[in-house]
């Protein structure tokens, strides 16, 4: 089960390109064996169209900036390291 607990603004920056900026939309879980929040958001793609993402909280993901950072790096298989 989950429940949505709140929504926060993150700004994922590169060196001095900004790869992504949005808002993340927290929830918290029960029931789930590994993780206890979940991490969601949308990114615009061309003609209007939108990509949904979820990121559990599992290590290394510790929240919603690491898991935006890790799901643009699971996107483009490389490490941005800050």
């Amino acid at each position: 089960m989950a429940a949505h607990r709140r929504t926060v603004q993150v700004k994922e920056v590169f060196k001095t390109q900004t790869l992504w900026v949005g808002e993340v939309e927290i929830f918290w879980l029960t029931g789930h064996p590994q993780a206890k929040r979940c991490y969601a958001w949308a990114s615009s793609l061309k003609e209007g169209q939108e990509e949904f993402r979820t990121v559990l909280e599992i290590p290394p993901v510790i929240g919603p900036a690491t898991a935006v950072r890790a799901a643009l790096e699971s996107k483009t298989d490389k490490i941005v390291s800050h």
